[in-house]
């Protein structure tokens, strides 16, 4: 029974040893560690799985890919921001480091483009243009204006892992050009009437904020006019608008003769001195008449003419009348 005993321990001991021998003979020692991976890159490029953990044994050596388990938690954080950073890698006991430079990018195509607007009495502003999404915009003057002005304008741009930068622009605003279409100065005539006369613009076509005054308007007399339109604003956005002028023209009128009558007339002689003519009562005011060929005595027949004047401007001179003075025996 104890030849057994001592038999079977025999046997374990020697099992053991050979597991021991096996184990030992199946696993190479690690000799040093070190990583394999870009070594600068843009910070939004960044990936542990692009690094690789090279192993170098006794037998050889293998490769493993980077992991976060591998890494401390601060160096964890320092691999997101741009900037050189050192970071330990450690596996199985063993250490190494490694540096890469994250690099930030430059914002391509983006552009902050000068502009000029006519006014318009609208606000005007001015914007970046190819702006990649995620930007954040801190504009450093004003960049809303309305009145008439040069105004320099800058902005800030800053998106993470990025260069920020800076970006200044000049927005003009010139003045604008009032619409006058609907205002119109018409030149016009009229007869004469004793009556003051004028012409204008229609008030109600005017533009906001535009008033008008006249030179050489209000006119009675016969005659033509040259009317000078002049426009004014308080507002200094605008362009001054241009005088506008048209023509006022009065016509002369004829006097109303149709009640006066010049009619011929026979008499006997007599040897007195025979004469026709109108009756005065019937002439328009301030008509005279004179006559030409009147005032006859012997036997004959007479043309008689009567000639009209006046002072007044605003009429047309009046055609002469003729008559037939006869003295018969």
């Amino acid at each position: 029974m104890k030849k057994r005993y001592i038999l079977a321990l025999l046997l374990f001991g020697l099992c053991a040893l050979t597991l021991f021998v096996l184990t030992s003979c199946g696993k190479s020692e690690i000799l040093k560690i070190e990583l394999k991976g870009p070594e600068e890159l843009y910070a939004d490029e960044f990936d542990l799985m692009d690094y690789d953990i090279v192993i170098h044994t006794e037998d050889g050596r293998k490769k493993e890919m980077l992991s976060a388990r591998y890494l401390s938690a601060f160096d964890l954080a320092k691999l997101q921001t741009v900037g050189t950073h050192t970071f330990e890698v450690k596996y199985e006991g063993f250490s190494t480091h490694f540096t890469v430079n994250l690099k930030s990018r430059a914002f391509e195509g983006v552009s902050f483009p000068s502009k000029t607007y006519v006014y318009d009495g609208e606000p005007k502003s001015i914007t970046l243009a190819n702006l990649p999404s995620g930007v954040v915009m801190q504009y450093n003057t004003e960049n809303t204006f309305t009145n008439v002005g040069e105004y320099y304008i800058s902005v800030t741009i800053t998106k993470e892992n990025y260069v920020t930068e800076t970006m200044s622009a000049t927005m003009n605003i010139i003045k604008g050009t009032y619409d006058m279409s609907d205002a119109m100065l018409e030149s016009k005539y009229v007869l004469y009437d004793g009556t003051a006369h004028t012409i204008t613009v229609k008030e109600e076509n005017l533009p906001e904020g535009v008033s008008v005054t006249y030179e050489n308007n209000t006119h009675t007399n016969a005659g033509t006019y040259i009317v000078v339109a002049k426009f004014s604003s308080e507002n200094e956005n605008y362009h001054p608008i241009p005088d506008m002028t048209a023509v006022l023209e009065i016509r002369k009128i004829h006097f109303d003769m149709s009640g006066v009558m010049f009619a011929s007339k026979t008499f006997v002689y007599d040897g007195a001195v025979h004469s026709i003519g109108i009756d005065e009562a019937q002439l328009p005011p301030d008509v005279t008449v004179h006559y030409e060929g009147n005032g006859q005595s012997e036997v004959g027949e007479y043309i008689v003419t009567a000639h009209f004047t006046h002072t007044n401007p605003n009429y047309y001179d009046i055609p002469s009348m003729t008559a037939t003075l006869t003295i018969v025996e």
